[in-house]
């Protein structure tokens, strides 16, 4: 595959998970310093469960960004648009990847509360609006896999970068075609470009429309979601077995 493949991690995020095991952990210890406390059996089951949603609602969450498209992994399941299926990003409320049919959270942008967003629309000249200070741009690569920390503006930005360039220009020549799928493809092409399309070879043909025809997937991230069930199961019952 041509061009890079971006992994991005909010970190704001990862240290809110961090700050739940740690309670967890701080959990534990409260309890081997109590004496009247006969067993570790529950308060062990309630530190691992917070362990396991920590991993699940903050830690594990991310956005990778190649050249094909946009993927989310969320709580449970992995969303992956391609390039000719996104339509934009929606950040009213957190942050939603719009495609032709579906609107997909991202779970490692969540959305600020109401109050904040609201002095945030009011902006820094009112006496309680808000201002947000803007972020450095993160580099822009030709290829290879790179992990950033990035909040959401970076996020966004990076995106939209990617969205918009041509992976697929040759340098040694002067003409190339634009990535299918992209809005370079669809503004440097159009809709004269596909129509003479079907006259050319039928390989040639045959590649163009397997790109075109990419679709929107979601599946079930078993590593999120076991983390969140087993975690969710095991703070349950460890609550319940401590109030016996």
């Amino acid at each position: 595959m041509q061009g890079p493949r971006y992994i991005l991690r909010n970190r704001s995020q990862v240290l809110k998970g961090i700050l739940l095991i740690v309670f967890g952990a701080a959990l534990l210890v409260v309890t081997a310093l109590d004496p009247v406390e006969a067993s570790f059996l529950p308060p062990g089951m309630a530190a691992l469960g917070l362990a396991g949603i920590a991993a699940a609602v903050f830690i594990l969450p991310r956005v990778i960004v190649d050249q094909e498209g946009v993927e989310t992994r969320n709580w449970m399941y992995r969303v992956r648009v391609p390039w000719n299926q996104y339509r934009k990003l929606d950040t009213r409320f957190g942050m939603y990847i719009v495609s032709s049919d579906h609107r997909d959270v991202v779970a490692s942008y969540p959305g600020a509360g109401g109050i904040s967003k609201g002095r945030e629309e009011l902006g820094p000249s009112h006496r309680l609006g808000k201002s947000t200070p803007k972020s450095a741009g993160l580099p822009f690569h030709t290829e290879g896999s790179k992990k950033h920390w990035a909040d959401m503006n970076q996020a966004i930005g990076l995106i939209e970068n990617v969205y918009t360039h041509d992976y697929l220009k040759d340098k040694k020549s002067k003409s190339h075609t634009p990535a299918p799928g992209t809005r370079a493809y669809r503004e440097a092409v159009g809709e004269e470009a596909k129509h003479r399309a079907a006259g050319e070879k039928d390989r040639d043909q045959n590649t163009g429309e397997d790109a075109l025809l990419a679709h929107r997937t979601k599946t079930l991230d078993i590593g999120s979601a076991a983390c969140l069930i087993i975690g969710g199961a095991l703070l349950l019952v460890g609550i319940a077995f401590s109030m016996v």
